[in-house]
């Protein structure tokens, strides 16, 4: 047996009359760059005949306003958890807010006050091992 080439072992062998590959298009693109009277190809792409060195670049950012750092660091933490979760006073409270709120403030104590005596009242009897006596017919 004979070994040849490749993963069958069979040899390729081909008489001289046959034309291998893309044999027509190759001798046709010769005869076309034989006789073609074309310009000489351009070897610069658009890319390098419009490069410009870095360092030669107008510096385009020279107009533009100082940059406030302080502003830039606060964007940059965001807000703080009291803020965003723990929701305070929406705002400063005004002389007549301050007023409004202090007259309530007294009006809820008042009415604080009237319920506990009411409350109290209501409770005047004491209970001592399921007997039941009034708390004013109790002397000590």
């Amino acid at each position: 047996m004979d070994v040849g080439y490749g993963i069958c072992g069979h040899k390729n062998s081909f008489s001289t009359g046959v034309k291998i590959g893309n044999y027509v298009e190759d001798r046709i693109g010769a005869e076309l760059a034989r006789n073609s009277s074309s310009k000489p190809i351009n070897k610069h792409s658009e890319y390098s005949a419009s490069f410009i060195q870095p360092r030669d670049m107008p510096d385009k950012c020279a107009h533009a306003p100082a940059e406030n750092l302080v502003e830039r660091n606060m964007i940059r933490q965001g807000l703080s958890y009291d803020l965003i979760f723990e929701h305070g006073r929406a705002h400063v409270p005004t002389t007549a807010e301050q007023a409004a709120n202090s007259e309530s403030e007294k009006r809820r104590q008042f009415d604080t006050k009237r319920s506990r005596e009411a409350r109290q009242q209501r409770n005047t009897y004491l209970s001592t091992s399921q007997a039941i006596i009034p708390v004013h017919a109790v002397r000590r």
